[in-house]
């Protein structure tokens, strides 16, 4: 499971990489957050079952 999310981050990172615009990635507000929001998101989900 844990080399699966692996592989996805990395997957999603290049494709992102590739096809966004350099003038995109500096104008773009949804990457002010931290990486570890992710993870913050899925604790405090699973804390709620």
């Amino acid at each position: 499971m844990g080399s699966t999310g692996v592989l996805l981050i990395g997957w999603r990172m290049l494709i992102s990489s590739v096809l966004s615009n350099d003038e995109n990635k500096k104008n773009d507000v949804y990457r002010r957050g931290s990486p570890f929001e992710l993870f913050e998101l899925l604790t405090s989900l699973v804390r709620r079952w």
